[in-house]
Parts: structure tokens; C-alpha cells; sequence
């Protein structure tokens, strides 16, 4: 828990300098379930996140407003202002999309591992009737919290 709370710190610290910070943001967040971590039940964002990001807010003194979007739309809101922040993220995803952004990232909030499932190869990539579409995949680590997004 330790850890947490020091990434959180981090994040205060990354805060831009400058006029007393507004109480309320609008944070982005995916419509797209990812239990334990989050998802949209009855139209209220829960789990994990929910309740790490509500204690920070907490903790600030600031009130976190969750907008859930179609992950396709999430970035796209982020970059054009519409949303305060965005979670998840991470500096790997979607990269051509955040040219000429300068987002600010603090380390991982989530504990994950990159994972990698590798369907038997045959002559035509697959095992014939494994189910498997492709050859082998991974997913990257994280999710981070964007701390701060500027024009480059």
C-alpha cells in the first residue's frame, strides 16, 4: 500500500504550478470492463480503480467526475480537452495519436505482468481446431496515470 500512496504522491507533484487547482475533474475512463480493475455497472464506474482514484481524490480534497467512454472515443476526448484527465494509459498505446502531445505519465498505479499466449505452430500458424487466431500475442505493462498533457 506503501507504493500506492507514493505513486499518488508523485502524481501531486507532477501537478502544473500556477492558481489554486480547480476541485472537480473530469476523468475518462473506458466503457469496456476489466474486472478487477474497472468497469461500468448500472451506469456508476467500479472497482479497483474506482476506489484508488476516489482516495486520492479524497485525499486532495477534490471530486473526480467519471465519464465513460467507448475506448476508440477515450483518447481522442483526452487530447482535444474535453476530459481532465484518462485512465487507463500508458505511453506505448496509440502512439501516432499522441504526436505533438506532451503527456506526462507517473509510474504503473495497477499491479500487472506482461503475459504472452502462444498457440502450437503448424505449417499454417495453428494448431488446426485450437481456437487460437493468431500465432502469439502480448500485452504490454501498466496502466499509468497521465499526470499532465501539453502541446509539444
Amino acid at each position: 500500500m506503501k507504493t500506492w500512496l507514493a505513486v499518488i504522491l508523485c502524481f501531486c507533484l507532477w501537478l502544473p504550478a500556477g492558481p489554486a487547482p480547480a476541485e472537480r475533474y473530469r476523468v475518462g475512463v473506458e466503457l469496456q470492463p476489466y474486472l478487477p480493475y474497472f468497469a461500468v455497472q448500472d451506469g456508476q464506474y467500479r472497482g479497483y480503480a474506482r476506489e484508488l482514484l476516489d482516495a486520492f481524490a479524497r485525499d486532495q480534497g477534490h471530486q473526480f467526475v467519471y465519464v465513460p467512454l467507448p475506448v476508440k472515443r477515450l483518447l481522442g476526448d483526452y487530447l482535444a480537452g474535453r476530459l481532465d484527465f484518462k485512465f487507463p494509459d500508458h505511453p506505448n498505446w496509440k502512439p501516432r495519436q499522441k504526436q505533438g502531445h506532451l503527456i506526462h505519465y507517473s509510474r504503473p498505479v495497477a499491479p500487472t505482468a506482461t503475459v504472452s499466449w502462444c498457440c502450437p505452430a503448424t505449417s499454417a500458424g495453428t494448431r488446426p481446431g485450437s481456437g487460437c487466431s493468431a500465432p502469439c500475442s502480448a500485452s504490454p505493462p501498466g496502466p499509468t496515470w497521465p499526470t499532465s498533457k501539453t502541446a509539444a
